[in-house]
């Protein structure tokens, strides 16, 4: 994994990983959240299983680049959903980060965006750097979970 994959997949690992701890939380509100973006609320759970283990496997995984293509697929199909809500006028709150999330906008696309490309850059070929995926993984984990709190 070269340096610049490394980064990427750590932060990617972050947000990941605080996307699921905080559904995993408290998984009625989750739920809850879920129900009133329009999607069953069973999906709250099976979503954040997914997060949390294509985080793992952004840090963990050395010769390929499969967890990093899950979290691109992931991202775009979040990204496609709140884009197709805006388009039709409706700012539910996103359950993106649990219950508490803000209601989707445009900046929640563009954060998406930046997360697609970070996900694009992961997918570059791996080697030795996943001790610096791991660190940066943390260091995001530790600033996104702030940031939420």
């Amino acid at each position: 994994m070269n340096l610049v994959a490394a980064i990427a997949s750590g932060l990617l690992s972050g947000v990941f990983a605080v996307s699921a701890w905080l559904k995993l939380r408290d998984r009625a509100q989750a739920r809850d959240a879920m129900s009133t973006f329009g999607f069953p609320g069973a999906t709250a759970d099976a979503v954040a299983y997914i997060e949390g283990f294509t985080a793992l496997g952004l840090v963990a995984e050395r010769r390929t680049a499969w967890s990093a293509l899950v979290a691109l697929v992931l991202l775009i199909g979040f990204t496609g959903v709140l884009a197709l809500k805006l388009a039709r006028g409706d700012s539910t709150p996103c359950p993106c980060f649990g219950a508490n999330s803000d209601a989707a906008t445009s900046t929640s696309i563009v954060r998406n965006l930046v997360l697609i490309a970070m996900a694009v850059l992961a997918t570059y070929p791996r080697g030795q750097a996943s001790l610096l995926a791991i660190a940066v993984a943390v260091l995001a984990t530790g600033v996104f979970w702030i940031r939420q709190r």
